[in-house]
């Protein structure tokens, strides 16, 4: 399992934040899903995540979103929380990562998705979110990088330099050199 979890304190007051990498989304050869690993990552929690990043949302979006919702909907009944979902940028075909949030500790307030408009190279995959208890917002940009090149993997990562100049809480699986799962969480 690649799964991280992190808090998001300080004047923002307290928000969960996991990040989980599941490797091919639960998608099984019928084209079917199976979301048992995913809802087994995070049972032994002492509390949910106010805010759960998924990378590897394969084919999710497929028929109606059946992939999407299904995973929101078996995450919300293991974790008693009414868990949105929403799909993200997606740069490698239908593998686009997922943003799970409870709308009662967090609004969503911007999502530059596929469909978001306009989309500029910086802001792709990048969600905005304020917390209800404090009104403070965050930022939320979560993407799946290229997993067989160093080099393609330092573009994507200059794409986005510019949320480096201020404070952040950063996750990620792999280190420097393969630095290829990624979710940044700031402060907007």
């Amino acid at each position: 399992m690649n799964g991280e979890g992190m808090n998001v304190t300080g004047s923002m007051g307290h928000v969960g934040v996991a990040l989980f990498n599941f490797e091919g989304g639960g998608l099984l050869a019928d084209g079917g899903f199976d979301f048992d690993r995913l809802c087994r990552a995070f049972r032994h929690l002492d509390q949910a995540p106010a805010l759960i990043a998924i990378n590897e949302a394969k084919e999710w979006a497929r028929d109606g979103n059946r992939g999407l919702l299904a995973a929101t909907n078996a995450l919300a009944q293991q974790l008693d929380r009414p868990y949105v979902g929403q799909l993200g940028w997606r740069e490698r075909g239908p593998i686009e990562p997922a943003l799970l949030y409870d709308p009662t500790v967090v609004a969503l307030t911007s999502w530059y998705s596929d469909t978001g408009y306009p989309t500029h190279d910086d802001k792709r995959g990048l969600a905005h979110f304020r917390v209800r208890a404090t009104g403070v917002e965050f930022g939320v940009l979560v993407e799946h990088w290229d997993p067989r090149s160093g080099a393609t993997r330092l573009r994507q990562a200059a794409r986005i330099d510019r949320y480096g100049q201020v404070p952040t809480t950063d996750a990620r699986d792999g280190g420097p050199q393969r630095n290829c799962l990624r979710a940044l969480v700031s402060r907007a």
